[in-house]
Formats: C-alpha cells, structure tokens, sequence
C-alpha cells in the first residue's frame, strides 16, 4: 500500500470536514431565528394579556397587543351601551350613593400604552410581517372579522416567513464564505 502525503491526507480531512460541516449547518440560522422569534412572539403575547387584565379590557370592545389597538367588533354590530351616570362616573361605588346601583359602566375608546423595549425591538426585526399583518387586519375587519383573531393568526404566519427567509439569506450567505474560503486555501 502506498503511503499519502501528510498535505494531500490534511487536504481529504479538511474537504470532507467541509463537507460535513456544511450538510450540518446549512439551516442553522433559519431554525434559530424561527425558534427565536416564536419565542418573542409568545412572550409579548403573554404581557399583552396580563396588561389587558390589568386594564380589565379583556371584556371590552378593545384589545391592546403591546401598543397595538384591536377592535374586537369592527363593525360595532353588537354594541355595547352603558347605564348613564348622574354627575361623575363611578366603577362599582361600594356607597349606597349611587343611584344606579354600581353598574355606572364606560368603556375607554384609546389607552395610551407604551410599548416595553423588548416590543419595540421585535416590531423593529419584524417590520414588514407587522405592515402584511396590519393590511391583512385592516382588510379583514372591513368585512366584520374579529380584528384580534385575524391578529393573532396573521401575525405569527408573517413572522415565521419573514424570519425564515432571513435565516435563510443568512445561511446562503455564511455557504457561500466558508465555500470560497474553501477554495482559497485549495
């Protein structure tokens, strides 16, 4: 048996590691950045809800994702009319002073919420599955759809394509580096 040259060996090794290596992490950005932004998605879901009890909204006409307004009869099909109110408004008086019994109710038509940083920065990498998603919001509740469900399924569609297709301009890109650092060490 002939014995290889330590160079030519080193150049095998280095051409099937290359080979492995690039089988392996050809899609690793696109799954990190999926998992990444499911995960954010999740987690400002889950603020929005526990501010929305906060405000006590969740029974309102209004829900607020983060600093976004959605309007849960867009049409105002099923309107909500509150008992009127003699003088000031009063939630719930626990005093036998109001005439209405506590059930003086009204309802906030804007609540100025401030978005957290975290917020921001997502909406920020998601800029343009946020536009598709408030066109396809928009769209929908001009035909009388809950503006929330069409949110809340529209959104993470956009987000997952639009992440993917950055993982994946990522993956070609960091490909195409090691392939021409490859050849340029060949």
């Amino acid at each position: 048996m002939r014995a290889r040259s330590p160079l030519r060996w080193q150049k095998e090794v280095n051409r099937s590691l290359s080979l492995v290596s690039h089988l392996n992490m050809k899609s690793r950005w696109r799954t990190i950045l999926l998992l990444l932004a499911v995960l954010a998605f999740s987690i400002e879901s889950y603020h929005s809800v526990v501010m929305n009890r906060r405000l006590g909204a969740t029974a309102g006409r209004y829900y607020y994702w983060s600093s976004i307004r959605l309007d849960q009869d867009p049409l105002n099909k099923n309107p909500r009319t509150s008992s009127p109110c003699d003088g000031a408004i009063r939630l719930n008086s626990p005093s036998g002073s109001d005439p209405t019994g506590g059930d003086c109710t009204w309802e906030t038509q804007y609540i100025w919420v401030h978005p957290s940083y975290f917020a921001k920065a997502f909406m920020a990498a998601a800029l343009p599955a946020f536009g598709l998603s408030a066109l396809t919001v928009r769209g929908l509740s001009r035909l009388g759809i809950n503006e929330v469900w069409s949110f809340l399924v529209s959104l993470p569609l956009y987000v997952f394509g639009w992440f993917y297709l950055v993982g994946h301009v990522i993956d070609r890109w960091s490909s195409k580096r090691s392939r021409e650092a490859i050849n340029a060490r060949r």
